[in-house]
C-alpha cells in the first residue's frame, strides 16, 4: 500500500493523486488551516492490486511482502 496526504483545499494535488489511481481512504474533518480557512486533511492510498490493475500489468511478486529496511 502506498499513502499520500493532502488537504482538501489543495485541489491540484488531490486531483493528481486520484488521476494516478489513489483513492481517498481517510478524511479528518477541518484538520488543517490554510490561508485562514479550515480544510479537511485527506489520506489517499493505493493497494498493490489496484496499482497493477490500473496499469494493465501482472503482479510478478506473488503478492509477498518485501521489506526494505
Amino acid at each position: 500500500m502506498v499513502w499520500a496526504w493532502s488537504q482538501s483545499g489543495n485541489v491540484r494535488a488531490v486531483g493528481a493523486a486520484e488521476k494516478l489511481g489513489f483513492k481517498v481512504s481517510v478524511r479528518v474533518r477541518e484538520g488543517a488551516i490554510m490561508y485562514g480557512q479550515l480544510h479537511d486533511t485527506l489520506g489517499l492510498d493505493m493497494l498493490r492490486e489496484e496499482y497493477y490493475e490500473s496499469r494493465g500489468k501482472e503482479d510478478r511478486t506473488g503478492g509477498t511482502l518485501v521489506r526494505h529496511d
